[in-house]
């Protein structure tokens, strides 16, 4: 958080990540949400394709705005498959 300055510096402050302890900033999990964001159903599994941010080596985000998550499907046969939730198509992904 040192390293930033100006207006973002102004929204940790409203957000009240200022008055938190080092230890606290540097273990804080901070989720931001668009509205081209997919919301994950309690209950249902995933498998999510993550994208490293090349500006920061410990930020990760999902890869293409929802295009990265998949909703694990088993088949009767115990076949895994992946169905993207943005465009619905199938997958025999091999993660």
């Amino acid at each position: 958080m040192d390293s930033w300055v100006g207006s973002e510096y102004g929204g940790l402050e409203k957000m009240g990540l200022t008055k938190l302890s080092r230890e606290e900033q540097e273990t804080k999990f901070i989720s931001y949400t668009s509205e081209s964001d997919y919301k994950m159903q309690p209950g249902k599994e995933y498998a999510v394709i993550l994208a490293k941010q090349q500006i920061e080596d410990e930020i990760y985000t999902v890869m293409e705005r929802g295009y990265g998550i998949f909703e694990i499907i088993q088949t009767d046969q115990g076949a895994m498959i992946y169905r993207n939730v943005i465009t619905g198509k199938s997958s025999e992904l091999n993660f």
